[in-house]
């Protein structure tokens, strides 16, 4: 069976999406051949890593998306030979191939799987309205879509009509860990949150959280992004209690990982659908505090009171409350509580043996 993956970034790329693209390279198998396509820099992308992989140059970015004349050539040249397609969405780029691959060259016969990681949000109202229409043409001429919660799959407003094709599919990592038991020091407690600096991450609240707590508590703040100098300038007051890494490489983050107490995600937007940072911290057996979105899977895979805390979004107060509550009491409890949640649905080999029962039941169709 011949798979092709629409991606849009890959690797040195970090995020969710890029992550996940790079996990379902490793579908392949002997019954199983998987290319990849995505866009970037080729000169930083390492093909023989690779090899089922091909990235394209970007030639401009249009409204915040990346297009490559590359990328849609070759993709619609490798879908006419492909039995299942994997489309990783929201992304323009891969609407663009569909259209060229359907309309214009006429190739009917290839079955579509869309991954949908996230509805369209934060785009201007025109533009969200032809994506939308875009969306929902292609949501309607799949033979199956993908969601990471079942939470994400009910209050989708775009996939309110398809929930028939609906299969969900937790995301899922790669991971040597076992549980660790962590003892926190009552004089030190480090807090941790990766990921973009970004808005709808919601740092500026944590950063608010950080200034509530008691002095022993420092704050360590793994990302680069638009915000970095509005965040920065926040976190001032407090001295070299919030610490910025901007480029930690995997190695440096792992560290970070096993040397902190709590991780903390407090996103304020369901463009958080998932947080693959969450499944991250839990595998390093990291009690989590995060954030209550409605109509995201954040909640779902950070489970209240048993992996963690989930509190109102944009609540600074509740955050600090949160954070005090797990480091003075029951830590034991959510330090557990936080690797048995991952080692019981968040391991890559059970993500993926879920794609490939998928994959099968797809050709079938």
């Amino acid at each position: 069976m011949k798979i092709l993956q629409l991606g849009k970034f890959f690797s040195p790329y970090r995020g969710g999406i890029e992550k996940v693209t790079e996990d379902l390279c490793q579908l392949n198998r002997d019954d199983i051949l998987v290319h990849t396509i995505v866009t970037g820099k080729p000169e930083n992308f390492s093909q023989e890593k690779y090899p089922g992989v091909r990235c394209y140059a970007e030639n401009f970015t249009l409204f915040n998306s990346p297009f490559s004349l590359g990328y849609i050539v070759n993709a619609v040249r490798e879908i006419r030979n492909t039995d299942v397609a994997i489309v990783h969405f929201p992304n323009p780029l891969s609407l663009i191939v569909l259209f060229a691959a359907y309309f214009l060259f006429q190739i009917k016969s290839t079955k579509i799987i869309i991954f949908w990681h996230s509805d369209v949000v934060g785009k201007n109202r025109a533009l969200q309205y032809v994506l939308g229409l875009c969306n929902k043409y292609w949501l309607s001429k799949s033979s199956n879509i993908v969601v990471t919660s079942a939470a994400y799959a009910r209050n989708s407003v775009a996939l309110e009509k398809f929930q028939e094709k609906v299969s969900v599919i937790p995301l899922g990592i790669a991971s040597t860990q076992s549980f660790l038991k962590r003892d926190i020091k009552p004089d030190k407690i480090e807090l941790l949150a990766v990921g973009r600096l970004v808005n709808y991450k919601g740092f500026k609240y944590l950063i608010d959280a950080l200034g509530l707590l008691p002095m022993h508590y420092n704050l360590t703040l793994v990302g680069s992004g638009p915000l970095f100098s509005v965040l920065s300038e926040m976190a001032e007051p407090l001295g070299d209690r919030c610490n910025f890494v901007t480029d930690a490489k995997n190695e440096e983050l792992q560290t970070l990982y096993h040397c902190s107490d709590i991780f903390c995600l407090p996103s304020i937007s369901k463009a958080e659908a998932f947080g693959v940072v969450l499944i991250e911290a839990m595998s390093h057996s990291l009690p989590i505090v995060s954030t209550d979105i409605s109509g995201s899977g954040v909640a779902w895979v950070n489970h209240h009171e048993a992996s963690g805390l989930v509190v109102p979004p944009k609540d600074s107060l509740s955050l600090a409350n949160a954070i005090i509550k797990i480091s003075s009491k029951d830590y034991s409890k959510y330090n557990s509580g936080s690797f048995q949640r991952f080692d019981n649905n968040f391991r890559l080999e059970k993500m993926l043996d879920n794609w490939v029962e998928l994959l099968k039941k797809t050709r079938e169709k």
